[in-house]
């Protein structure tokens, strides 16, 4: 069954158990467990980071030290953080999201927004990412978040983990 996750008027959603083991493993691997408070971002700042995700498809933002990671793999693992949209981007789309999901980063060390264009969807997907240094790791992950693809943040390059008769297009 194929589910494409947005939030609720409550901004909630539940996580499958396997879903919140992987994504606990991976936030304690991610940093020691430190929590950093994250500021919120600016409209000033929220545009120029909008514009430099339309310029090249997407972004990974590290909002507590202001900065994108260059190495690893960014993943989503918080399928229902995810949000979806169709078409043209609205001016406030990335400070919004980025606003509202502060709290949950906070929360959650060494997450990043996440943001990708796909396509061949006319869809970009706004999310909670981690960067993962190893690819099959990543991939698992992905796979496991039912997401359409990861990030190789080096290289540039989607990879798609998503089999070709079940994405979301």
């Amino acid at each position: 069954m194929l589910r494409e996750y947005v939030r609720d008027a409550s901004g909630q959603f539940a996580e499958t158990g396997e879903s919140r083991r992987a994504a606990e493993k991976i936030a304690k691997e991610s940093t020691a467990g430190e929590r950093a408070q994250i500021s919120r971002l600016s409209t000033s700042r929220a545009r120029e980071l909008q514009k430099k995700a339309l310029a090249q498809g997407g972004l990974t933002y590290d909002m507590v030290n202001d900065a994108f990671p260059e190495k690893g793999f960014a993943v989503s693992i918080h399928p229902e953080q995810e949000e979806v949209v169709k078409g043209v981007l609205p001016d406030d789309t990335l400070e919004r999201y980025a606003n509202e999901h502060a709290a949950f980063m906070e929360k959650n060390p060494g997450a990043n927004v996440g943001i990708w264009y796909d396509a061949a969807a006319d869809k970009w997907y706004f999310d909670v990412t981690h960067v993962e240094p190893d690819r099959d790791r990543a991939i698992e992950l992905g796979k496991a978040h039912n997401q359409e693809g990861i990030y190789d943040l080096e290289k540039g390059e989607t990879i798609i983990v998503k089999d070709a008769d079940k994405r979301r297009l």
